[in-house]
């Protein structure tokens, strides 16, 4: 169409939508259904509207190539084309959908070409059916035109933009054969500019994605060039007329540009005659540098505003960054973020909430914690290992943002995802980290084992192949644990119940739970602080650590609360003070903050009062704390 030496003055024309990777997918998935293929050319563009990826989708599948739209096409080239592609052993016809000219010879072959297959077939056994075809083309190319013309009836869409087809319907034509309808199909790249033209002379990309005026233009331009007839024909024009309005952007252009071009050109020459002057003359090269700097110093001489000293003090970059509190979240999907405490407005006790976080499909918010930017979070895995990172480090967003997603903060493997964080500045000896397990596995490990860092994280404790870890907590000599299960008992005894081990150990039974029930979480039950339980369906209550017996670890514990079908199974578990604000989260990613005081606080064998209005198939999944008023 363009000549060699302009190609490269085309516009670089691009379409490829998200839905054509899928349409590729479902082709490639229901080809084996099929018994021929039909490829579905535009007649006006034979070579570039074949899809180059046709040929490696379609495999040794018997394939015919249908020329559509031929009244619009030049008939001898036509003719040629068909030529062409019967020389490559191709069953060709050429169509007209609207008029149906063709539709008899495209059947023909079509079950010329199905009949060796279905033959087959009956001879090994399978009962006889129809044939089967699928018409394969890129958008715009009459795909849907060609079956109802077919069909004898609209069970196809169609439109004159690209895209409307984008999935896979069976059509009855006739009585022997079944047709595939599948969504246009374009290639990823189009290493031609032409190519990507001329689909865009056709229709069969969007027209949002390039110049219009300049196509249409390029577009005319062919027309005067290979049919200018067709074209006064059309629009009733002289060929003066023609040539007059196809030049007029070019020619204005010429003249507008040509005395510029003439001005710039006499300049560089004066220029270069300048340059290579003081290039042969050093006492010229002075004189010049001379004048440079004595312009530069009226220009630019102020007094100096800076004043200068010593080496510069080395700027931690924790130090440009504000210490605040921030709330964590992570969805099961693995995206994290934080935001400011202060973006969730407090509510009252039994609340709706409001959106927290905006997820994807099918994905919920597993863990929420609170903690402040300048400390340090040690991520510790379900598979019981640890990373760290400082919290200014987790990208912030917005309220209603996915955020990040873990795997590009931490090198997490196939199948481990986040257990519990723990938030400080330092590692001090005396305080340890207690460990709880689903199986109810506990271990107490000093806190300066993990004041290290290592890419691939650290071994925080041993599980078996059957265990994960649910809980990491910080913990004092003298103090209580107290573990919760999903059977709803709970179970307090003293830390020195459990001696303190290395990094690489497995631990010891903290708590013993029934079969098909599971730990739901390990706290620290601090004196005058109140256990806070909560089922799936928003149930809660809060009752005083000190009305629950100690015990001797490994034991299941007493009941912490009854449990109804209407209130749901239990759900999380925490120790507060009546002073802590919650943040509890359901599995939809709804967030409701409150006060623990508006908790009831009622005794063990209780049912428990609403404390959040979870919708329908909705549930409860993550309570944190958060202690300061915003």
């Amino acid at each position: 169409m363009m000549e060699n030496d302009r190609k490269n003055d085309l516009p670089i024309i691009q379409w490829y939508p998200g839905h054509m990777k899928k349409a590729r997918e479902l082709v490639e998935e229901n080809l084996k259904l099929v018994d021929v293929v039909v490829e579905l050319l535009d007649a006006r563009i034979p070579a570039a509207s074949a899809n180059p990826m046709l040929r490696e989708i379609v495999g040794d599948k018997p394939r015919i190539v249908a020329l559509n739209k031929k009244d619009l096409a030049d008939e001898k080239m036509t003719k040629r084309w068909l030529a062409y592609f019967r020389a490559q052993k191709l069953p060709t016809a050429a169509l007209d959908s609207v008029t149906g000219k063709g539709m008899k010879e495209l059947l023909a072959l079509i079950e010329k070409a199905a009949k060796y297959r279905t033959e087959r077939l009956v001879s090994k056994g399978v009962a006889a059916r129809k044939a089967r075809v699928m018409i394969l083309g890129i958008p715009n190319v009459g795909k849907s035109s060609l079956i109802n013309r077919l069909a004898g009836a609209a069970k196809a869409k169609t439109a004159d933009k690209p895209g409307v087809t984008r999935a896979k319907q069976w059509i009855r034509i006739g009585a022997d054969v079944d047709l595939l309808d599948t969504p246009g199909i374009l290639w990823p790249k189009f290493e031609d500019r032409e190519v990507g033209l001329k689909l865009a002379f056709t229709g069969a990309v969007n027209d949002e994605i390039y110049d219009m005026e300049n196509v249409a233009h390029l577009l005319l331009m062919a027309l005067r060039r290979d049919h200018p007839e067709r074209l006064q024909e059309r629009f009733n024009l002289s060929e003066a007329q023609t040539a007059a309005i196809l030049e007029m952007r070019l020619r204005r252009l010429t003249g507008l540009e040509r005395h510029k071009l003439e001005d710039e050109l006499a300049e560089l020459k004066e220029k270069i005659a300048y340059y290579k002057r003081i290039l042969s003359d050093e006492s010229l090269v002075r004189e010049v540098i001379k004048e440079e700097l004595l312009e530069i110093k009226g220009r630019f001489n102020t007094p100096r505003r800076t004043t200068l000293c010593g080496e510069a003090e080395d700027i931690d970059v924790e130090d440009l960054i504000a210490d605040e509190e921030v709330a964590v979240t992570v969805t099961k999907a693995g995206y994290v973020k934080r935001i400011p405490v202060s973006a969730y407005r407090q509510q009252k006790r039994g609340g709706k909430g409001m959106q927290g976080v905006n997820l994807k499909e099918n994905d919920f918010v597993e863990h929420l914690f609170v903690a402040s930017t300048h400390s340090y979070m040690l991520f510790f895995s379900t598979a019981g290992k640890v990373y760290r990172l400082k919290v200014y480090e987790i990208p912030e967003a917005s309220r209603h943002a996915r955020g990040t997603a873990i795997v590009n903060l931490l090198p997490l493997v196939k199948g481990e995802s986040l257990a519990a964080v723990i938030a400080t500045k330092d590692f001090p000896e005396d305080e340890y980290l207690m460990f709880g397990t689903e199986q109810g596995m506990v271990k107490k490990t000093s806190m300066n084992l993990y004041d290290r860092t290592r890419r691939d994280g650290l071994i925080a404790i041993n599980l078996k192949e059957d265990d994960q870890l649910i809980a990491v907590r910080r913990v004092k000599s003298g103090e209580d644990v107290i573990m919760v299960s999903s059977a709803g008992k709970a179970i307090k005894w003293n830390e020195g119940e459990v001696r303190s081990m290395g990094r690489d150990t497995m631990g010891v039974r903290g708590m013993t739970v029934p079969a098909n029930t599971k730990v739901l979480g390990l706290e620290i039950a601090r004196p005058d602080t109140d256990l806070l339980v909560i089922t799936e369906n928003g149930y809660g209550k809060r009752t005083p650590v000190s009305e629950y017996p100690s015990h001797h670890r490994g034991g299941q514990g007493v009941f912490t609360i009854v449990m109804t079908a209407k209130k749901g199974n239990l759900s999380a578990m925490k120790v507060v003070a009546e002073s802590d604000e919650l943040m509890i989260i359901s599995e939809s990613g709804i967030i409701i903050r409150t006060k623990a005081a508006d908790v009831s606080e009622l005794g063990r064998a209780t049912q428990g009062v609403r404390v959040m209005n979870v919708a329908n198939k909705d549930k409860v999944t993550a309570v944190a704390i958060s202690t300061e008023d915003d």
